[in-house]
């Protein structure tokens, strides 16, 4: 039953700020803020999401409460917008989300009077050996994988032109392949990790003539046969310990 009201709780979100609100709601909530209908719309809606979503028709105060909070975090959101500009659109997004999911995890546990559980679960996790190895190396994968795979990559990337490529985009690519290469490690699907290698060889440079094509091509095979090294390695190496 727990688990049941989170559920419900994040289901209400997910339909309030994603299903019930459209593009247009958003872009005239950051123009006209809390003078705008739009941003009243999206609150009540908000409350009334969570209300009929719980059905618990004698408890007001679960829905009263991400509705305040509601409205609060996104004046917050609304301001920080306007001082920094739309260049800071996708940090705050992120923020934003990550404030009313803490307040549906704050909420859950009030209603469910879970609260005292939680340092305990906390110490029995993290005394874990096989849940910190699995946390450990899902961490290393992306950031730290990542940087060690470009300062080694680097004396390359200096050889060819990036100018017609998207900014970071091989980061995001490395960071998706590595958390799917070791995913599949640790479930021992060890041969959907040869399709992965085979869609990732699929990529071409546009330009056949371009002078430096053939350095790109290089460049990536090299970067993307370190990154599924890295990946394997370190998937081996946790599958060693859980298992």
């Amino acid at each position: 039953m727990d688990g049941v009201i989170f559920i419900q709780l994040l289901l209400a979100h997910i339909l309030t700020d994603f299903v019930f609100q459209p593009d247009s709601w958003v872009e005239k909530k950051n123009k006209y803020g809390v003078k705008g209908i739009h941003f009243w719309l999206h609150i009540v809606i908000a409350g009334l999401t969570t209300y009929i979503v719980l059905h618990q028709w004698a408890l007001f105060m679960p829905a009263l409460l991400i509705l305040v909070s509601h409205a609060v975090i996104d004046y917050w959101k609304i301001v920080r917008v306007r001082k920094s500009g739309k260049r800071s659109l996708r940090r705050l997004f992120f923020w934003d989300q990550s404030m009313h999911l803490l307040m549906i995890v704050l909420l859950w546990l009030l209603m469910t009077d879970a609260y005292q559980d939680v340092m305990p679960v906390l110490e029995k996790v993290l005394s874990n050996g096989s849940v910190l190895a699995v946390i450990t190396a899902f961490i290393f994968i992306t950031q730290p994988a990542g940087v060690i795979i470009g300062k080694i990559t680097d004396p390359l990337s200096k050889e060819i032109s990036t100018d017609d490529s998207l900014k970071r985009a091989g980061m995001y690519i490395g960071v998706t392949e590595r958390i799917l290469v070791f995913i599949f490690v640790l479930l021992g699907q060890y041969s959907v990790i040869g399709f992965l290698i085979a869609g990732k060889s699929i990529l071409r440079i546009t330009k056949d003539g371009e002078e430096n094509a053939r350095k790109k091509t290089e460049y990536v095979l090299i970067g993307t046969l370190m990154s599924f090294i890295v990946a394997v390695s370190v998937g081996l190496l946790v599958r060693s310990i859980i298992f």
